[in-house]
């Protein structure tokens, strides 16, 4: 990668250090008091809960999306029962208005019949978060705020003054220097001539990497594409073929290892998250940058080759 480095990514997750955190005085907090901060904050978030709970479900008008002369049939999904498991889209905007209908009607009977509010189950939710960002701050913050600051602190959410004020300012250079790297990145990537076809195929963020294997002369990197729909047949996988290529780089942590999920989809923790794309004599060159093992570490991938095909709607065999 010669923009969308690893250093790039780490600048772009360190951007918002301050988000959703409050300042304390600076001073040696005891144990007796970061105990009272959490019961404090525990307190609200149960009273938030609480209010949520007991807020009766609101509906937005959508009637003006299901006029006849704005209804976009690609814009909506049906769930309509009678023995269809698979959403589908409507034939009409009154087979929309129906399905609102419905969810509105079991909406409001079910908070009519909801049971009493239950803050033990708050609680159980907050002590498991304060728990996870107790061991995730340290990936969350600079080595110097953890350092310089009790992690019990941080994980409620809670940093003093003077290294709220040093973040801030990390913050802004941080910033600063992203978008730096983001203004030579477009500058070069927009001089490269890639085929419009190519370059709207290649878009494949959150995408799992299944395999990456050689066949002949060329290299065949299968995917599972994140998020969108894929009712009426359609699979989530997709193959890219390189054809004519040759791996420059391929790091030692990019060896997927697959699994089922919940849903009983292929998938694995080797997610596709950037890449440029660059025109050579010979074709092109591919850089990617992957998420391994979960997202805790990252890997290169740069493949030079003369052609891009792509094979859609793979079905995987049994």
């Amino acid at each position: 990668m010669r923009f969308y480095t690893k250093e790039w990514y780490e600048l772009m997750q360190s951007q918002d250090y301050t988000l959703c955190v409050r300042q304390i005085p600076d001073k040696e907090y005891s144990a007796k008091e970061i105990r009272a901060f959490f019961e404090k904050k525990l307190k609200a978030e149960i009273a938030r809960d609480r209010r949520e709970y007991n807020t009766p479900p609101c509906f937005p008008d959508m009637s003006d999306q299901l006029k006849p002369e704005s209804f976009d049939r690609s814009d909506w999904l049906v769930f309509p029962g009678g023995g269809e498991r698979e959403p589908r889209h409507p034939t009409s905007p009154e087979e929309v208005s129906e399905q609102l209908e419905r969810e509105k009607r079991e909406a409001e009977d079910a908070f009519a019949n909801r049971p009493p509010f239950d803050p033990g189950e708050s609680e159980k939710v907050f002590r498991e978060g304060y728990m996870a960002r107790l061991r995730y701050c340290r990936r969350s913050f600079p080595e110097w705020v953890c350092r310089q600051v009790d992690q019990r602190l941080l994980a409620l959410g809670l940093i003093p003054k003077s290294v709220y004020q040093r973040l801030k300012t990390e913050e802004k250079e941080n910033r600063k220097a992203f978008r730096k790297i983001e203004r030579a990145a477009k500058k070069e990537l927009d001089r490269q001539h890639i085929p419009e076809q190519i370059a709207e195929a290649f878009s494949f963020h959150d995408s799992s990497l299944l395999s990456l294997r050689k066949r002949g002369r060329n290299y065949e990197m299968l995917l599972r594409k994140d998020g969108g729909w894929f009712g009426d047949g359609v699979t989530p996988y997709i193959k890219v073929i390189f054809t004519d290529a040759v791996l420059m780089e391929r790091e030692r942590g990019l060896k997927p290892r697959t699994r089922m999920d919940a849903d009983g989809a292929l998938c694995s923790k080797c997610v596709f998250l950037y890449h440029e794309m660059y025109s050579v004599e010979s074709g092109y060159e591919v850089h990617m940058l992957f998420a391994v093992d979960g997202r805790s570490d990252l890997a290169y991938l740069t493949v030079r080759c003369g052609e891009i095909g792509f094979e859609d709607n793979i079905v995987l065999p049994q």
